[in-house]
């Protein structure tokens, strides 16, 4: 039977023994997938469906992920409604950096907002 895991010459094909051996970096997918779980507090959505997330980028083997977001601004005229914007992009991004921090392999989350 395949399995898709390496033989290691010692007839190990365990997956969990393997992926100890050969680490599988974090892919654009599983990093989209954690981003769905962050949503935002005013509308119950999560920023994918709202199409805030612009651009996922996996360097260094997959050990930093960067993540560039488009916010928009609701009423640019009103300063409590900036102020408000800005206390909600900061807290949406504390959470993006929890959740696709826990990945496997991630070290470092760099979060890029317009």
């Amino acid at each position: 039977m395949k399995t898709g895991v390496p033989k290691l010459g010692l007839g190990i094909e365990s997956k969990a023994f393997a992926l100890l051996l050969f680490p599988l970096m974090v892919t654009q997918e599983q990093v989209v997938e954690a981003l769905r779980t962050v949503k935002d507090p005013e509308t119950e959505m999560n920023v994918v469906e709202l199409f805030l997330v612009n651009d996922v980028q996996i360097e260094e083997e997959g050990k930093r992920v960067i993540i560039d977001m488009g916010f928009q601004r609701k009423n640019p005229d009103c300063q409590a409604c900036v102020t408000l914007a800005w206390y909600i992009q900061g807290k949406i991004i504390k959470k993006i950096e929890q959740v696709v921090g826990r990945l496997p392999g991630v070290e470092s989350v760099n979060v890029l907002s317009n």
